[in-house]
């Protein structure tokens, strides 16, 4: 998946074929985003009728080759010549220029990516803005001649454009958080799918602004991103391989730079292998230990290095509980995991807290069968299954008890009080 961002003008009928771009786009990407518009004055352009400019961004597969083809035929279809030899001295009924194209888990744009046109840079830095990008330097102002138009349906101010039911171009609700929000900010990792997606979702509905950490399901994320945005808060997405814990500083100071307010890190990413000790082979056992010990080690290390108050919940498992050694390698990380909530809220209080929630039966992979899901229900005390939201209120109820820190909740409906414990290693279909 690529980001394009572009620079979008017209001077012929512009209130009229501005949008008709931008309907042209929306119906393309399924969603726009654009910058405020302005009027400038053409520059070479035979008749001089005054342009509508601004930014927008789409995400969309298509390689830079592709894309620009798909722009040009755009342009014709809304009735630009591209055959006449004297075109670049013509009026525009549309003009549709790749400003850059980034790989969409990229955060930034260097100085070499701003477009040379002095007009545009400061909408781009809006939009950037409003899209939780980083670009270099300072954020400029508009050069003088050029202003804002009296009247236009598309906004003074960045935002989010679809179509609705009957094809009409649409501003997304709720859609005005910025990147001056003072709302507070919190780091979710693996918050792209199941219950990582679960819980940035409860914390952008208590007001939280996500910086939602992915690693390869970037079309996930960008749903998910979406779906925050819906809630009215910011969010903005970034790609790091936690099993690269060298890398783990500069996510945490990249996230830092684009959340100033980040006061909490949801340690959500994990993975998940069934192998007995005698059966866990060495690549297995360093991806468990990597993922669910070594990475929330370093991530809290790099988050209690950047806020100055904060807290931080560990996404556990109910089976640390039990001594299930089919899960072996998974298993010792996440008990370990435990400890580590134990011993960091020791050492960083008063002025981090450290939670830990482990769940119990709430998401299982899809791989599992209904009669697994139902005999694991027939061994929970409380003969049901749990939910994202079951997991979330636990959380929430964790970061609002200011007399707690240090402590494991199991969200699991009393499925550890039993003291072994069901999986599925030992599920037999022909039993039940």
């Amino acid at each position: 998946m690529y980001r394009y961002l572009l620079g979008i003008g017209s001077n012929i009928e512009p209130a009229l074929h501005v949008p008709r771009i931008l309907s042209a786009l929306a119906a393309l990407a399924g969603r726009v985003d654009v910058s405020r518009t302005i009027s400038t004055l053409p520059v070479k352009i035979e008749r001089g009728g005054t342009f509508l400019n601004l930014c927008a961004s789409v995400v969309l597969p298509d390689t830079p080759a592709a894309f620009k083809i798909r722009l040009n035929a755009l342009e014709v279809a809304l009735g630009r010549d591209r055959t006449d030899p004297g075109r670049t001295s013509k009026d525009r009924v549309a003009d549709i220029d790749i400003l850059a194209c980034l790989p969409f888990e990229a955060r930034s744009l260097t100085a070499e990516q701003l477009p040379d046109e002095s007009y545009l840079r400061p909408l781009l830095f809006e939009l950037a803005a409003y899209l939780g990008l980083e670009l270099p330097g300072t954020v400029p102002t508009l050069p003088p001649g050029v202003q804002l138009p009296g009247t236009q349906a598309i906004g003074k101010t960045a935002t989010s454009l679809r179509l609705d039911a009957e094809g009409l171009l649409t501003v997304e609700p709720q859609k005005q958080a910025s990147q001056t929000s003072d709302a507070p900010a919190a780091l979710v990792t693996g918050g792209a799918i199941r219950l990582g997606r679960a819980l940035a979702l409860a914390l952008a509905a208590r007001g939280f602004d996500i910086a939602l950490h992915y690693r390869s399901s970037a079309k996930a994320a960008v749903a998910t991103a979406e779906e925050i945005r819906a809630l009215g808060r910011r969010c903005a997405l970034f790609a790091c391989d936690l099993t690269r814990a060298a890398d783990i500083p500069e996510l945490l100071a990249q996230v830092q730079r684009s959340f100033p307010r980040l006061e909490l890190l949801v340690n959500s990413a994990s993975s998940y292998t069934q192998e007995s000790i005698a059966e866990t082979r060495l690549e297995t056992f360093d991806r468990e230990l990597a993922t669910n010990l070594r990475a929330p080690f370093f991530l809290l290390q790099a988050f209690a290095a950047v806020v100055e108050r904060g807290q931080v919940v560990n996404i556990l498992d109910n089976k640390i509980a039990y001594n299930q050694f089919p899960y072996a390698a998974y298993l010792l990380a996440k008990k370990a995991l435990a400890e580590l909530t134990k011993m960091a809220a020791l050492e960083f209080a008063p002025r981090i807290r450290v939670h830990g929630v482990a769940p119990g039966v709430v998401l299982p992979a899809s791989s599992r069968s209904d009669e697994y899901v139902a005999w694991r229900i027939e061994g929970i005390p409380l003969k049901m299954q749990g939910s994202g939201q079951h997991i979330a209120q636990a959380m929430l109820a964790c970061l609002d008890n200011p007399f707690l820190t240090g402590q494991i909740i199991a969200v699991d409906g009393g499925e550890s009080l039993e003291g072994v414990g069901r999986n599925a290693s030992e599920f037999d279909p022909s039993k039940i």
